[in-house]
């Protein structure tokens, strides 16, 4: 499903360059990024492929939640509409479900045992600009809801060991090595399609002035001024 789903083209052409093509659950301005891993790059003909040597020759159907909007997701319905019909090219027939935003968190942060869905859209926004915020909560065992957030009850026990390992490592150098050893590991075991890193952009009035944007998202006001 990654090699389905061109993922640049949604950057390109539906987000007009407003987000970042993503390799990698952890954004790039996180520290212990890395892009040496295996990508997956446009290809349905190999989607095609692996999809007959996985036992469905002639694809399946499915279905896929998306949102009407909600906080950190860019354009979700058209997002999903498109990643939807890259799917159907290569034989996957999913039926999008549109939800508002706080009925979709509602049923998509559940147990295992309580998901309906086959498919679902979700962003993330880091709080810290630490890796655990991103890969520890996200892609733990330890954290399927109601526990965390691992809202595709993604489960392999060495990354978990590593995860484990480098949220309790005081050591920045070696709890970089341990979070790539686990992004590597997560690259050549997909839970998503991951489709992008969003670009922060703020229209801003030129009378304010020494406004800076956080990586991690809120907007801080302390050090700005308005010039008449």
């Amino acid at each position: 499903m990654n090699y389905a789903v061109n993922r640049q083209g949604i950057v390109d052409n539906i987000l007009k360059g407003t987000g970042l093509l993503a390799i990698n659950p952890l954004p790039p301005v996180v520290w212990g990024y890395t892009d040496d891993l295996q990508r997956y790059d446009y290809d349905p003909e190999k989607a095609k492929q692996l999809l007959a040597e996985a036992g469905y020759p002639d694809g399946f159907s499915c279905v896929f939640w998306v949102p009407e909007s909600g906080s950190g997701m860019q354009q979700p319905v058209v997002m999903g509409t498109a990643m939807q019909a890259d799917l159907k090219a290569v034989g996957i027939d999913c039926k999008i479900e549109t939800f508002e935003w706080g009925t979709y968190l509602d049923k998509v942060i559940v147990p295992p045992e309580d998901a309906e869905y086959d498919l679902m859209e979700m962003s993330w926004i880091g709080d810290n600009g630490d890796p655990d915020n991103h890969l520890y909560i996200l892609l733990s065992g330890e954290q399927w809801p109601p526990h965390g957030y691992n809202m595709g009850f993604y489960k392999n026990d060495e990354v978990d060991a590593l995860l484990r390992e480098a949220r309790t490592t005081l050591d920045r150098a070696k709890r970089t090595e341990l979070y790539i050893k686990a992004q590597k590991l997560i690259a050549e075991d997909p839970p998503w399609i991951m489709v992008d890193h969003e670009t922060q952009i703020v229209v801003m009035d030129k009378k304010i002035k020494n406004f800076k944007l956080h990586p991690t998202g809120p907007f801080r006001f302390e050090k700005v001024w308005i010039e008449e």
